[in-house]
């Protein structure tokens, strides 16, 4: 995101220092927020019995969690960090304020869904 849409999400979010191996969220959590990587990697997980299907992995200036925000069902699936990470952690409304008032945002948030269905359909 360009410096000015970072101050912005800055502004509304709060900062998290998250260490390695650390759960953010699980799989049918209901999503109340969403999370910005600034520092750090996780990885995007279904559990399969005891095995874990990775479906991505996130490092700095990913975002993730904004599914269940956007269509209000719970988490698709499994979020943990692999490494020390510093997080910005933005709520349910906050988010939804930033997109009707700043449509840059949304722009750039419709691309980062786009690439991920893109990248899931090859």
């Amino acid at each position: 995101l360009p410096f000015e849409d970072m101050a912005l999400l800055s502004a509304i979010s709060i900062p998290l220092e998250v260490p390695g191996d650390t759960f953010i969220f699980k799989e049918y959590d209901q999503g109340d927020s969403m999370y910005l990587v600034i520092k750090g990697r996780a990885k995007v997980f279904i559990d399969m019995g005891g095995k874990e299907n990775i479906i991505a992995s996130i490092g700095d200036q990913d975002c993730f969690g904004e599914m269940a925000i956007l269509d209000g069902l719970p988490r698709s699936a499994s979020v943990k960090t692999i490494e020390p990470s510093l997080l910005l952690k933005i709520g349910k409304d906050n988010f939804n304020d930033l997109l009707e008032n700043h449509s840059e945002v949304s722009f750039e948030l419709l691309k980062i869904l786009s690439k991920r269905l893109r990248e899931k359909s090859k």
